[in-house]
Parts: C-alpha cells; sequence; structure tokens
C-alpha cells in the first residue's frame, strides 16, 4: 500500500534545506502531467473505498498508468502502475472503453528519499506548493506514523498536515463527495 501524507508551504527552499541536513538527497526539478479518468458510471457518485482510477502520468523520463483505489484510511492507496509507451493511445483505449477524462493536474517536482521515505517538494498548478511524503508499506498504520513524526521532526503541527491528495483535493472542489475513507 502507498501511504502518504502533505504539508502545504509557503517556501519549498526553507523545507528543502531542512531535509537535505537530514541527508536527503534531491533530484532535478521533473515535470509531470497527470490525466485522470473514471468509469462514466462513477461520475457523481459519492467516492468509497473500492472506488478507483486511472491516471496517466507523462514526463519527460517516461509515462505510466496507475491504479488508484481509495482504501478505508484517508491518505493510502491501493495502487498498481505500469511503464506505457504511447500515452496517447492509452487515453484513446480509456475513453472508448467508457472512462472520462475526469481531472489534469500539471505539476513540478523535485524528489528526495531516504530510509525508505520519498519527498517530494511540489508546485502544484492551482493548489499551490507542498511537501509530500510518502511510504510504501503493507502496514498502514505503521507508515503513517513514521511519516508524522518526520513531518514532526521538520517543525509541523498535526494541524498542518493535509492527509488527502492533490487529486482528492480538486475533485472535491468539483463537488465529488466521499465516505468511509478515513
Amino acid at each position: 500500500m502507498e501511504v502518504e501524507i502533505r504539508v502545504k508551504v509557503d517556501s519549498l527552499d526553507d523545507v528543502k534545506s531542512r531535509l537535505e541536513s537530514k541527508g536527503f538527497l534531491f533530484s532535478e526539478i521533473i515535470v509531470q502531467d497527470d490525466t485522470y479518468f473514471k468509469h462514466k458510471s462513477e461520475i457523481g457518485a459519492i467516492q468509497k473505498p473500492g472506488c478507483s482510477i486511472l491516471r496517466v502520468r507523462e514526463t519527460s523520463t517516461g509515462s505510466k498508468l496507475t491504479f488508484k483505489a481509495l482504501t478505508e484510511v484517508v491518505g493510502s492507496w491501493d495502487e498498481h502502475e505500469t511503464v506505457i509507451l504511447e500515452p496517447s493511445e492509452t487515453k484513446a483505449m480509456l475513453l472508448k472503453s467508457g472512462f472520462v477524462n475526469d481531472l489534469n493536474i500539471h505539476k513540478e517536482r523535485q524528489k528526495g528519499k531516504l530510509d525508505g521515505i520519498t519527498v517530494c517538494l511540489d508546485k502544484i498548478e492551482g493548489l499551490g506548493t507542498f511537501i509530500e511524503m510518502e511510504i510504501v508499506s503493507e502496514d498502514v498504520l505503521g507508515g503513517k506514523e513514521r511519516l508524522l513524526a518526520l513531518a514532526k521532526e521538520l517543525g509541523f503541527s498535526d494541524n498542518d498536515i493535509v492527509h488527502k491528495g492533490y487529486a482528492a483535493i480538486l475533485f472535491e472542489r468539483q463537488g465529488v463527495k466521499y465516505e468511509n475513507t478515513g
């Protein structure tokens, strides 16, 4: 399972410096363009554990198709991902199969990793600047505790933590409702 938390920040440079002092090394900035698809039968439905979306992520280094299903723990998804060679063809297949392009997200991201935790410094078009911390673990609650401990080490409080993903935040702005997802 993928477990994530986010913190909205004013300065990515300040947080990056604090993370580098802990040993995180960051990549160059990459641009990600995410296209989200939902089956047309789920448009307007309340989103519950088990509801899913498909994402086509395009970057300069390649493209991926990702399946993400909601779980009972907010900030945790059942996720499966594969490399795709032709994102435009993948999108066309999804559209022809009854899926609808429901959301697009443009993001500038720098990634750092240390001790199994990935931290992303993100500029999200329409949302602002965030740090995203993630861990892949079958122990969802233990993984979330590790992320929260790192956030506290960085000087953030529980009130600063955003448990929802960028897509969920933007979907909620569109009026999508969530139920029993933490």
